[in-house]
């Protein structure tokens, strides 16, 4: 994942040469592969770039000085926005590189551009002419952005320590992104960070600062569509084109020599695999699968073995039964610019350091599951034609016996089995009533709608969000591309459009679609969760665990230490998961102050 970062200052423009310089070599982890800078003031980016796809031109890029774009950029259907450049008049190289290719989308349709484009992206464009700064985050935000808007200056970067690192750029904390992260493990403001003078870029959303502008202006350029229903007259149809689409989305996220992917036992990422192999049969491909087998009497590792075998992919299977909890806790090379929810992160960057050895690109089969769950009832009853959905329906129960996926729990009730509540996490008792009221009131007005459809829902969650961040290399430390073919706008589109039932019930499309590519065995394969592993691994802590040290002063002022000892000692599984986040805070607290502390101080920080 390349680097990039981006100035402007109306204030000290001879200075911006020294601090782009400075800033750009804080990205030197993201991009080993070049350097590059440019000065236009009042402006001045810097990239640093990952050849994650072959050689490749280190930005920032230019097609003819007017405009410089600094970004990671990687761009979907790369055919069909050649063809609506050219119907506007612009004339891309055949060979023109995905920057190049979004140069020339600005050209075309200037601050709109994103609107146009499909992939993963993360950029700053500087317009010389119009002195003016577009800034962009791709659909679902695979890649990051952050920015701070100063007096008389902005900064922007996707990695939140550039940002950091600008002088003007304060450090003082956000609680309310505390107590999210004490309650939940993640930040459920979307727009916020751990630090009160830098923000988010919502995914789906442009930026634009423009001269003589207080604050930029911040809009959304995609939202989910509510696409017109697809209807085939052969059933075949729908798998088939499915099919392709999935087939399209790998091959635009497999362009170099060698890849990687963490393949399960199940549907997703051996589908995933199949098509890597169809589509970029050149492409030297090795699966891993993280396995437990003692731990947990796991049998994911035989199934992704066979998926592997029968696609003739070289695996590595991964035990991990012995994968140690908060190893890195007092570790400052594991530290992380925001607090992390991650107990086994020291085995996490290494099992990331394994996987980039092998290639710069890893693909990941997540969120089939959300692209091609089963809606509720209610959702198909607003969506779709309702005499259609009946007989879809009747149609189905007749042939399978049983009721399609509803929503409503009836196959639950009628086999007798228990439920669980979906309601929103509750305070833990061990949260401060007050620091939690001031987090709730300091939300943005609208902020608890959530979208009525499920799929929506899901992948503009804060925790989805958390997922992606935690496959950024500003987590993993590692220069490496983690794609995810299955967060594809035209998948999106596609299953939002096809009748829910059948073919989003137990994943119907892609078992038909995939039958002859993977064995039969794995296509039939119900879906298998991982049960005990948190049970497991919370009685391994506790046989180990050391008693609760004195919790550092800021800490102190969000939690009641006693009630969070208790949770440990004598709490439930999900009780001690939740009062985890208490010892991660305050490792990374005291690790704060031990970074801002006089070397005279640094043992009393510790």
């Amino acid at each position: 994942m390349s680097g990039f970062v981006a100035v402007v200052d109306w204030r000290a423009e001879s200075a911006l040469a020294p601090l782009i310089e400075r800033l750009t070599a804080t990205l030197a982890f993201r991009g080993p592969d070049g350097t590059g800078t440019r000065v236009a003031a009042p402006a001045a980016l810097g990239a640093t770039l990952l050849a994650a796809d072959g050689p490749a031109p280190c930005g920032p890029h230019t097609l003819d000085g007017c405009a410089w774009l600094a970004g990671d950029v990687r761009i979907d259907a790369q055919a069909d926005l050649r063809a609506a450049l050219t119907a506007a008049g612009e004339r891309p190289a055949a060979n023109a590189p995905d920057a190049a290719l979004a140069l020339h989308a600005y050209r075309a349709w200037g601050d709109e551009l994103a609107a146009h484009l499909l992939g993963d992206f993360s950029f700053a464009l500087w317009d010389v002419e119009c002195a003016t700064l577009v800034c962009a985050r791709d659909a679902f935000g695979v890649k990051p952005f952050y920015y701070a808007a100063l007096r008389g200056a902005f900064v922007c970067s996707n990695t939140l320590e550039t940002v950091m690192a600008h002088g003007a750029v304060g450090s003082g904390l956000h609680e309310p992104a505390l107590v999210d992260f004490l309650r939940t493990g993640f930040n459920e403001d979307l727009t916020t960070t751990t630090y009160a003078d830098v923000r988010r870029l919502p995914p789906a959303h442009t930026l634009v600062v423009r001269p003589g502008d207080a604050l930029p202006t911040v809009r959304r350029h995609w939202s989910f569509p509510s696409p017109a229903p697809i209807r085939y007259r052969r059933a075949s149809e729908y798998p088939e084109h499915f099919v392709e689409l999935l087939g399209a989305a790998v091959a635009d996220r497999v362009r170099g020599e060698r890849a990687g992917i963490l393949l399960s036992g199940g549907v997703d990422s051996p589908s995933i695999a199949a098509l890597a192999r169809r589509e970029r049969s050149h492409v030297a491909l090795h699966a891993w699968t993280r396995t437990f087998d003692r731990m947990l009497g796991d049998r994911e590792g035989e199934w992704a073995a066979m998926a592997a075998s029968h696609l003739g992919v070289s695996h590595t299977p991964l035990p991990r039964d012995d994968e140690a909890f908060f190893a890195h806790l007092e570790h400052p090379a594991y530290d992380t610019v925001e607090p992390a929810d991650f107990p086994t992160l020291a085995g996490y960057r290494a099992d990331m350091r394994l996987y980039a050895a092998w290639a710069p690109v890893l693909l990941y089969g997540e969120d089939g599951d959300t692209l091609l769950g089963p809606p509720s009832f209610a959702e198909m009853w607003r969506m779709e034609p309702r005499a259609e959905l009946l007989a879809g329906i009747a149609a189905f129960t007749l042939r399978q016996r049983r009721l399609p996926h509803l929503g409503t729990g009836l196959n639950r009730r009628l086999a007798r089995r228990p439920t669980r509540s979906l309601e929103r996490l509750p305070r833990p008792a061990w949260l401060h009533t007050a620091a939690y009221a001031r987090a709730e009131a300091a939300r943005s007005p609208g902020s608890a709608q959530a979208p009525e459809r499920a799929m929506e829902r899901h992948l503009t969650a804060p925790l989805w969000q958390w997922l992606i961040e935690s496959l950024d290399a500003g987590t993993t430390r590692v220069p490496m591309e983690i794609r995810l073919p299955f967060l594809d706008v035209r998948l999106v589109e596609f299953a939002l459009a096809v009748p829910a039932v059948p073919w989003r019930q137990n994943k119907a499309i892609m078992r038909v679609a995939m039958s002859g590519l993977l064995p039969d065995a794995i296509l039939s394969r119900a879906k298998t969760p991982l049960h005990g592993y948190l049970e497991a691994a919370v009685a391994r802590w506790r046989s180990s665990a050391p008693p609760l040290r004195a919790l550092h002063g800021e800490l102190r002022e969000l939690v009641d230490p006693t009630v969070v000892a208790e949770a440990l000692q004598r709490g439930s599984v999900d009780d001690v998961v939740t009062a985890w986040r208490v010892l991660q805070l305050d490792a990374w607290l005291r690790r704060r102050a031990a970074r801002a502390a006089p070397p005279s101080e640094l043992a009393s920080a510790c």
